[in-house]
């Protein structure tokens, strides 16, 4: 009898001990700890409840050739009888230049000014104690930012403006289709949050506290200022919004991609309304083709500013380019699927069919393999196998099974496929299919630099907001190219046009020629281009400006060249923020290559950031718009609250609300953690009838 009761005993406090493991496992911040985030969403701090909403989102674009200027207000109300501080988080495309914010309070309207990161921060603060009203909006990622208002009255509604330029997209599709393209981020997929939570945040690094649950961790230091809170996407705002589009061309189509849209063509232009009921849980994406024959295969565009000469160039290259000897190169295709919680609802379909599309475009004499990943890598087999009946009949059984659950580890699975041995004779293309949903982009752009070899990285973004910023860096960090598909319907489409450019062969050791002028280039390393992809170039000129631009390269051996005169360059504006903002950029590279190299943060580097950006008056990593009044307006013995009004699930997706959860996915820790308790009881049951 005491032998038993030393046994349970002993039972008692090892399940005790699991039940504990599982519950820390369970708040782990190994989670996706991101946020769907409508544009401009806004969220009032900490406690109470529903005191502020959202009165109207209004989005207006005016695209002009190739450059499009973006204006996002929205307005909100306190209906509460006391003074709230509130925080707004929302996504802009990666490549925007963000040059303009203003704050309008009552008829009260406050401009804001570029500012160093911390003096802005300081500024806000100060405001916020004295009683005077104030915004702050910072860069947290190339594609994410934040914004905090301090005093808001009781029944005052507020305006928020802020302005963005970007370039568009433009690219030939697999049928001789020349598309451009414009994407309007409205919401964010659940970021991942992977890593070691850390005990003593590192602030050197100017991390964000943020209001978010997660805790920061090695490789994601800000991990509470990505991480608010969420709700279903039924409850996502509305979206009002209007495009008007000066192409400078006919067009033979044009079209709203996720939304229904009215279409109206108008004197030189066309304007895009999106219809009643739209709402702020998918990206607005506009498509429009020319008429044959009237696309341009180059542009060039000017402006002088400061006594510099500032220029864009498009460069599309030719058509046909295609060579006998590529064409018989046989493949190594390498299939990464994403299947991570995030995935669930409609991406994974999108995601399954999107693979089962690749199979059929595989040639005979081509090998493949398919990885899964979520919170493990399981690949179909150890090596790539030939692309024959048999094997291709076991992947697509393979594929038909898969199902979205757990963390997106995405490095094991990256790893794996780029360290599997090569064969000569084959071009290895990695095909990841993925929504982006990570947090530590810096660590896994690095990664795919560093092991990606001979191997080609061609990125997929599923979902209804893949993060745009992974799949492009991705893309480019692997020397490939990215596709989005957004719906069930642009599948095969989209598949088609990726599988064009893998047959096609790529341009690489491309140059640019100046001749007898100097300038400074960005990129300032050109990628390598792939078939109907342009090439797109921003360049500053302080002295005699370049008359002639001659590209150079290889394609398949061969050499290529095209030519572009800058005499007949249009003029246009703001040419030279999008050339600061493609420099900044370039900066940023080079601070993470130094951080992933161990380097100590380079002094230099962020001063020269942070100049770059105060002098074009850009949002950057180190600079933030921070606007104030001289007035104050709360009295000194009103309390100053707070209040969290969560983000939407972006729509299609059937995650569920993300909470803190750990490798073995939530639903898992708790049946464990469940199944433990119910053992424990009965053990405890069986102790109580042994002592009677």
């Amino acid at each position: 009898m005491v032998v038993i009761k030393h046994l349970q005993e002993y039972w008692r406090a090892y399940l005790l001990n699991a039940i504990f493991v599982c519950l820390l496992l369970t708040t782990h911040t190994y989670a996706y700890a991101d946020e769907a985030v409508s544009t401009g969403e806004f969220r009032l701090l900490g406690d109470g409840g529903g005191a502020a909403r959202l009165v109207a989102t209004d989005v207006e674009v005016s695209v002009s050739g190739l450059l499009a200027r973006v204006i996002v207000r929205q307005r909100f109300e306190n209906t509460a009888s006391d003074w709230r501080e509130g925080e707004y988080v929302f996504p802009l495309p990666p490549e925007s230049a963000v040059d303009f914010m203003a704050v309008t309070i009552g008829e009260r309207r406050i401009i804001g000014k570029i500012r160093e990161r911390e003096a802005a921060r300081q500024a806000y603060e100060a405001a916020k104690q004295a009683g005077r009203k104030a915004s702050l909006i910072s860069q947290q990622r190339p594609n994410l930012f934040t914004s905090r208002v301090a005093n808001v009255g009781p029944g005052e509604s507020i305006e928020v403006e802020l302005q963005y330029l970007e370039t568009l997209e433009y690219d030939h599709g697999a049928y001789g289709k020349r598309r451009f393209s414009l994407r309007v981020p409205t919401t964010l997929t659940p970021r991942y949050i992977p890593g070691q939570l850390l005990a003593h945040p590192d602030q050197t690094r100017q991390v964000d506290t943020g209001s978010g649950w997660a805790r920061p961790t090695d490789l994601v230091p800000d991990a509470p200022a990505v991480t608010p809170s969420m709700v279903e996407s039924g409850e996502a705002a509305t979206l009002n919004f209007r495009a008007t589009i000066k192409p400078g061309f006919t067009l033979d189509r044009i079209a709203s991609l996720h939304h229904p849209a009215q279409i109206a063509p108008r004197a030189l232009a066309y304007e895009v309304r999106l219809k009643d009921g739209a709402r702020l849980d998918r990206d607005v994406v506009l498509e429009w083709e020319p008429s044959l024959g009237e696309a341009p295969l180059a542009a060039a565009l000017h402006e002088v500013k400061g006594g510099d000469d500032y220029f864009l160039l498009v460069l599309m290259p030719p058509r046909n380019v295609a060579t006998a000897a590529t064409a018989a190169l046989p493949r190594e295709s390498i299939f990464v699927i994403d299947t991570s919680g995030s995935m669930a609802g409609e991406p994974i379909e999108q995601a399954k069919s999107a693979l089962l599309s690749g199979l059929k475009h595989l040639r005979p004499g081509d090998r493949f393999n398919i990885v899964e990943f979520n919170s493990h890598t399981r690949p179909l087999w150890s090596a790539a196998r030939a692309a024959d009946g048999y094997n291709l009949n076991e992947a697509a059984i393979f594929i038909r099974s898969l199902h979205a659950d757990g963390g997106t580890e995405m490095r094991p699975a990256l790893e794996f496929a780029f360290r599997q041995r090569q064969d000569r004779g084959f071009v290895r293309q990695v095909v990841f299919i993925t929504d982006g949903s990570v947090a530590d982009e810096a660590e896994l752009f690095s990664l795919i630099e560093r092991e990606s070899g001979n191997s080609r990285l061609f990125t997929v973004g599923i979902g209804s907001a893949p993060n745009s910023h992974f799949m492009q860096k991705a893309a480019e960090a692997g020397r490939g190219s990215f596709t989005f598909i957004g719906s069930q319907e642009q599948v095969e489409r989209a598949m088609v046009d990726l599988f064009y450019k893998l047959k096609n062969p790529l341009m690489t050791n491309i140059r640019i020629d100046l001749g007898a002028g100097s300038a400074e280039v960005f990129p300032a390393r050109i990628p390598d281009l792939y078939a109907g992809e342009p090439l797109t170039l921003a360049l500053r000129s302080d002295g005699m400006p370049p008359g002639q631009v001659t590209i150079t390269g290889e394609r398949n051996g061969m050499p290529f060249s095209q030519q572009l005169s800058l005499d007949d360059a249009s003029l246009s504006t703001d040419i030279s923020k999008l050339w600061a903002r493609r420099k900044l950029r370039d900066l940023y590279d080079q601070e993470r290559n130094a951080h992933s190299s161990g380097e100590q943060q380079s002094a230099a580097l962020k001063d020269e950031i942070t100049q770059l950006a105060l002098a074009h008056q850009l949002m950057s990593t180190y600079t933030s718009f921070i606007a104030t009044e001289e007035t104050v307006s709360r009295p000194a013995d009103s309390p100053l609250l707070a209040q969290a009004i969560p983000n939407a699930l972006p729509a299609g997706s059937a995650m569920g609300i993300p909470v803190p959860a750990g490798a073995l996915g939530l639903n898992g820790k708790y049946l464990i953690g469940l199944t433990a308790l119910l053992v424990l009881l009965l053990m405890h049951w069986r102790h109580k009838e042994v002592d009677a």
